[in-house]
């Protein structure tokens, strides 16, 4: 018995060190203007970091994966190359190498592993209370940068679908998700779906109806009426990212969701569009990266549209 534990506790530590080796390799393989964390193999909502920072600092970027880093040891040089924390509720994540630009926290309560570097703008005030109460400095900038995204990439499809679904990925086998799949008047949308398809589908919808943060924002940004839908308590940190989403936007914290057991029509009917009451020029001054002179030096086009010049004051 003791054998095997032995053989075990030297295969757990090979392991381990051969999981270091690739996750330092991974971190350091590429070179890069600008760094940014966020989980690389999630969802849409982590997935759009990459090229929203390429749009808006108009420089080559390099994925940094959470999941990788967390493999390393804690940084010990604020010096060091700098990671920004854009999309996403990954706050808990930064160190004394990252800068947040827009990301927030998953829930109240959690702190960042070390004393960001510096913070430019989170998403919302709840994440901004959360960082003063550790004191660390926040200034009352607030929003999710893929509200910014229409300046840099406007879909020219045409309306196909009366309703989108977009369910989180917990909860894509949802029964209730599933009845809607009968008719053709509506589209279940995979929130892990490609980057710009799904972006190009959201806008085919007259509606969105969506349990994913990430759905509702793009919805948001894209002008569509839409209701947020919750089926039960899986979504980590439960409502304070939906919360602190809203209240930056003007809306507050008291809104009504759906439940996916209504009709089309009901959905359709309970769907709103909502003005985002939120200075996104702001939001785009404060970023640390931002090229001031053209959103993408690179002239980039994304499937069949070509970037647009963000128009700042």
């Amino acid at each position: 018995m003791a054998t095997k534990q032995l053989a075990l506790g030297s295969e757990i530590k090979r392991l381990s060190a051969s999981a270091f080796r690739l996750a330092n390799q991974y971190l350091t393989r590429h070179k890069a203007d600008v760094k940014v964390l966020h989980y690389c193999f999630r969802n849409w909502g982590d997935a759009i970091n990459p090229a929203l920072v390429e749009f808006v600092s108009g420089e080559s970027v390099q994925s940094v994966d959470i999941d990788a880093r967390a493999l390393l040891p804690l940084p010990r040089d604020p010096q060091a190359d700098t990671l920004y924390a854009v999309v996403g509720s990954i706050v808990h994540h930064a160190d004394c190498q990252t800068i947040i630009w827009g990301a927030g926290f998953q829930s109240a309560g959690i702190s960042p592993k070390q004393k960001p570097k510096g913070v430019f703008a989170v998403r919302g005030p709840l994440t901004a209370a959360e960082l003063r109460k550790q004191g660390i400095d926040c200034p009352d900038v607030y929003g999710d940068p893929v509200l910014l995204l229409p300046r840099y990439y406007r879909p020219e499809g045409r309306k196909r679908y009366r309703l989108g679904i977009i369910p989180h990925f917990s909860d894509q086998a949802n029964a209730k998700v599933a009845r809607y799949q009968s008719t053709d008047e509506v589209k279940i949308i995979d929130i892990r779906g490609g980057l710009w398809s799904t972006v190009n589908i959201v806008s085919e919808c007259e509606y969105i109806v969506s349990t994913s943060l990430h759905g509702l924002i793009l919805a948001d940004a894209y002008g569509i009426p839409n209701a947020w839908a919750k089926l039960g308590d899986d979504i980590p940190g439960g409502t304070f990212k939906f919360n602190d989403y809203y209240r930056a936007i003007g809306v507050g914290d008291s809104l009504p969701t759906v439940s996916l057991t209504e009709t089309v029509d009901e959905l359709c009917r309970k769907a709103l569009k909502r003005e985002v009451a939120l200075d996104l020029d702001r939001l785009l001054r404060a970023c640390p990266f931002r090229w001031p002179d053209a959103p993408n030096r690179h002239g980039q086009s994304v499937g069949d549209a070509s970037v647009a010049q963000a128009q700042l004051p």
